[in-house]
């Protein structure tokens, strides 16, 4: 029952995390030498890629849920640790995998 509750928030989240809402970050920048020794410069250009996979890894672990409380896909372990967590109202650890 409580998994079926959790299908209207991930469907809205989705909503909202979806390509066209929340497209992925571009740091566009040039081959100046003055840029590329810019801390700040430096640091986006190593973080940008990674919000980028850890947004894909969001996407791809709400529409599972989904898909799972839709019952179109069998719910694994991790599945289920998600709907707990997202029960809760607890952010998930999405980060551990990218090292955040």
């Amino acid at each position: 029952a409580w998994a079926a509750r959790l299908l209207g928030p991930v469907t809205e989240w989705l909503a909202l995390l979806s390509a066209e809402a929340a497209p992925p970050l571009v740091l566009k920048y040039g081959q100046d030498a003055a840029l590329d020794s810019d801390p700040i410069l430096c640091a986006l250009r190593r973080e940008v890629p990674t919000m980028n996979a850890l947004l894909e890894e969001v996407r791809k672990d709400l529409t599972d849920v989904r898909q799972v409380c839709e019952g179109q896909l069998k719910p694994t372990n991790r599945h289920r640790a998600l709907m707990q967590a997202l029960a809760r109202d607890v952010l998930p650890s999405w980060g551990d995998r990218l090292g955040c």
